[in-house]
């Protein structure tokens, strides 16, 4: 709590993340405070002078309308770079409490429904129109350049994984090219994992699977590795396990993990430069 980092030492951050190897990092919601903007455009000058790898993805987040996807590709071409320079992690929700409790009112709207509808309305109702609203996203951003984009429904661990599945495949048919699974209240157990991995890599065998999980019971880096275990690519990782509440998987953990009691290391990985990131 309290931890806000300046656009200066994210940069700073960005450039030792790319000396230790790392192959994609998450700068943020360009499309919320200035901050943000100014975050990004120092990453993407460093990356044009060689600070920061050339072949380091970059990805930056938007929520599931025109608004953040606009905001964040005139950023980009203010710059002088294309949308495609980066990807684009355009989310939504997936569980039906967060469908619902969360985001009901916006869906709503967006369906041209009365407010005074809202806890009457099925499930059903809200599944239909996240569906509609996330593919709608995508298929924006995919009009204003956007090449690679992550999607996924926040809470991830605690929705129906049939949902999840129907979901990614409309979000794959709109222009999607990588889902992401998020535990984002952080209440997955290892036999979760064990449940929820295998079916959505079985739904999508030759796509990349992304897993985000947060470390509220200290169970972040090994979920992330059972995750791993089951299929999933790419694992989400933040140094020194900051994030919100908890925290996120912590990076030298889960690296470690793998490392030393699995045999798997990561390629172009500089396990000698963990004690300065973690610094």
């Amino acid at each position: 709590p309290g931890v806000a980092f300046t656009p200066e030492q994210k940069y700073e951050l960005a450039g030792l993340l790319s000396d230790a190897g790392l192959h994609i990092i998450d700068m943020g919601f360009p499309s919320a405070p200035p901050s943000q903007r100014r975050a990004l455009e120092l990453i993407v000058e460093g990356k044009k002078k060689g600070r920061i790898r050339p072949d380091l993805e970059i990805i930056v987040m938007c929520r599931s309308n025109a608004r953040d996807i606009d905001i964040t590709v005139d950023t980009l071409e203010q710059m002088g770079m294309r949308a495609s320079d980066c990807t684009f992690f355009i989310f939504t929700s997936g569980s039906d409490l967060h469908l619902k409790y969360k985001i009901g009112k916006t869906l709503l709207g967006l369906e041209g429904r009365k407010a005074e509808e809202w806890l009457e309305l099925p499930v059903s109702f809200y599944r239909e129109a996240n569906i509609k609203m996330a593919c709608s996203a995508i298929a924006h951003a995919r009009s204003r350049g956007v090449t690679e984009i992550e999607f996924g429904g926040e809470d991830g661990s605690r929705a129906d994984v049939s949902y999840l599945i129907e979901l990614a495949q409309a979000c794959y048919k709109a222009g999607g090219t990588r889902y992401s699974f998020p535990d984002t209240v952080g209440f997955f157990a290892p036999e979760g994992v064990d449940y929820y991995i295998p079916k959505l890599v079985a739904a999508f065998p030759d796509k990349p699977l992304v897993v985000h999980f947060h470390n509220d019971f200290g169970l972040g880096a090994y979920n992330t590795v059972r995750a791993l275990h089951h299929g999933a690519t790419i694992p989400t990782c933040t140094v020194n396990g900051l994030g919100e509440r908890a925290g996120n998987a912590p990076l030298h953990t889960t690296v470690m993990i793998l490392k030393e009691l699995y045999g798997v290391t990561v390629p172009g990985f500089r396990y000698d430069m963990l004690w300065t990131l973690r610094r």
